[in-house]
C-alpha cells in the first residue's frame, strides 16, 4: 500500500504557506508557492512507490 500525503494551507501571523503530511509521518516545511508545495507532494508519494515496487521485486 502506497503511503498518501494530504497538502494543508496553514497560518502563521499575516503569512500563510502550504504544507504536506504523509501517512509515513513525514512532512515538508513551510512552502509559499501551491504548485512547489503539491510537486514535492508528488515526489514523495512516488518515493514511496518505487519502495514497494522494489520490495515486490525482491
Amino acid at each position: 500500500m502506497a503511503y498518501k500525503a494530504r497538502i494543508t494551507l496553514d497560518h502563521n501571523g499575516r503569512n500563510s504557506y502550504w504544507i504536506w503530511v504523509c501517512a509515513c509521518g513525514r512532512q515538508s516545511g513551510p512552502i509559499t508557492a501551491r504548485s512547489t508545495a503539491i510537486a514535492r507532494k508528488r515526489a514523495h508519494e512516488a518515493e514511496h512507490v518505487r519502495r514497494e515496487k522494489a520490495w515486490h521485486r525482491s
